[in-house]
């Protein structure tokens, strides 16, 4: 689907007829919890996406994550992270992705991911 979209320097979408929202091209996800920050009860979900490139590639995908962890919120300290970063890289990440503790499981998909938190948050005693 986007594989043709062409982004400029400053990430927004130049393909002609997308529809993407070109403010969530240029906003900036900030990390509102410090990892240092995070209490013992608290889950760590990282999500990696291609911040880089146009946002019509991913924002389908962080929805359905929200939709996902929101229940549990009070249960998990989450980040958006870049699959290109230094940590993207060395996880091996190619596609959108939620990891869980720092790459104890792998998602890539929020219908597993719906099926399987509720699972992770009681084994980890949180529920």
């Amino acid at each position: 689907m986007g594989e043709n979209k062409k982004i400029d320097q400053k990430n927004n979408c130049l393909s002609a007829g997308c529809e993407c929202d070109q403010e969530l091209n240029n906003k900036e996800f900030k990390n509102y919890n410090d990892t240092s920050e995070i209490p013992n009860n608290k889950l760590l979900v990282d999500i990696y996406l291609p911040m880089s490139e146009c946002a019509c590639l991913w924002d389908k995908f962080i929805n359905q994550i929200f939709e996902v962890i929101t229940p549990y919120i009070k249960y998990i300290s989450f980040k958006t992270k870049d699959i290109y970063s230094e940590e993207g890289r060395a996880l091996n990440l190619m596609n959108n992705c939620v990891i869980i503790n720092k790459g104890e499981r792998r998602f890539t998909s929020a219908f597993t991911l719906k099926q399987e938190l509720p699972k992770i948050l009681h084994e980890k005693g949180l529920l």
